[in-house]
């Protein structure tokens, strides 16, 4: 059975990281800043998750924006 992939929803908040699936909306992760900064520091390794809700099958990859955004949240102070 072949699934439609997409890339998850994500949304940054002021402590927090959402990843929200993009065929119904559901969160599937909420997690800290450090947490997901694991994601980015192996970004040849692919990240998905099926959704419990709908079964459909989603790409934890960041874009370029979000991206930027985890790296300077978890920027060491000098």
């Amino acid at each position: 059975m072949a699934r439609n992939v997409k890339a998850a929803t994500i949304i940054l908040q002021k402590d927090k990281v959402i990843f929200e699936c993009p065929h119904c909306g559901t969160i599937l992760i909420r997690s800290t800043y450090e947490k997901v900064r694991k994601l980015l520091d192996k970004p040849q390794v692919p990240h998905g998750k099926i959704c419990g809700k709908c079964q459909g099958l989603v790409m934890l990859r960041f874009d370029p924006k979000s991206r930027e955004a985890i790296e300077a949240r978890n920027a060491p102070t000098t």
